[in-house]
């Protein structure tokens, strides 16, 4: 099995598997914590960036080309895992909303769009 996993394209699988959990986990926290409800869809969106989560699917899209980078649906309850549907995410997107999770920069843009300096 060890060295099964050395193979490029295992190894790439066991990577995409492992990066789809984590943003799915950073998007959904990011939209818990900062997300505002509409029409039963939960967005919050920076300058950057855009999260929408519509029952258990969450998808990232980047408004700069109107395109969906992510896009993943949570099927654990149903036995099954976190689908993966759209991953076109590269390291800048990945190092983005991982450090808005942990930084807060979706409120810091809604603060400062009001006129308030953080």
């Amino acid at each position: 099995y060890g060295e099964l996993r050395k193979t490029p394209e295992i190894s790439h699988r066991i990577k995409a598997l492992s990066d789809t959990h984590k943003i799915y986990k950073l998007a959904e926290s990011i939209l818990e914590k900062e997300g505002k409800t509409t029409n039963n869809v939960r967005r919050v969106e920076n300058e950057e960036y855009c999260l929408t989560q519509k029952g258990k699917t969450i998808s990232i899209f980047k408004k700069s080309t109107k395109e969906i980078i992510y896009q993943a649906t949570d099927e654990r309850e149903n036995g099954g895992r976190i689908k993966m549907v759209t991953f076109k995410m590269n390291q800048r997107d990945k190092a983005e909303i991982r450090d808005a999770q942990y930084l807060g920069i979706f409120q810091k843009v809604k603060e400062k769009s009001r006129g308030l300096e953080l």
